[in-house]
């Protein structure tokens, strides 16, 4: 083989093994960790656009209860694992699909409430200066 064989050869040899399709555990996993985030996000944004539709502001607080986000998820997900065959949740998933949930409707809500904000408008952040 000479070398320019040798060089060709090993540009074309893929450097990186080969993807593997995600197991089922990883599968689940990745189920978990992601739809909770889109079951908050979706939630604080069907908050805002009620807000919104009725002619009221966005403005505090969170309104939204961990009873809540717990009851959303875990329709959400329980339909998600039935359908896919999967085992149903366990209470420590539950609790950490909950949790996510909640965290992530709360931070998009807060952001929406920051910018519907009117202009020249005090908030707490305002106290910091």
């Amino acid at each position: 083989m000479t070398e320019v064989e040798a060089v060709q050869v090993v540009e074309s040899s893929p450097s990186e093994e080969p993807r593997k399709r995600p197991n089922r555990s990883d599968q689940r996993q990745a189920l978990l960790s992601d739809e909770p985030l889109l079951v908050g996000s979706s939630w604080a944004k069907g908050c805002c656009d009620s807000m919104l539709s009725d002619g009221r502001l966005v403005v505090g607080g969170w309104p939204g209860t961990l009873p809540e986000a717990r009851a959303r998820i875990q329709g959400h997900l329980g339909e998600e694992l039935a359908r896919r065959r999967m085992p149903a949740l366990s209470v420590g998933e539950l609790a950490a699909a909950t949790s996510a949930t909640y965290q992530q409707a709360k931070k998009d809500w807060l952001l929406a409430a920051r910018d519907s904000r009117p202009k020249g408008s005090r908030n707490s952040d305002d106290d910091d200066a």
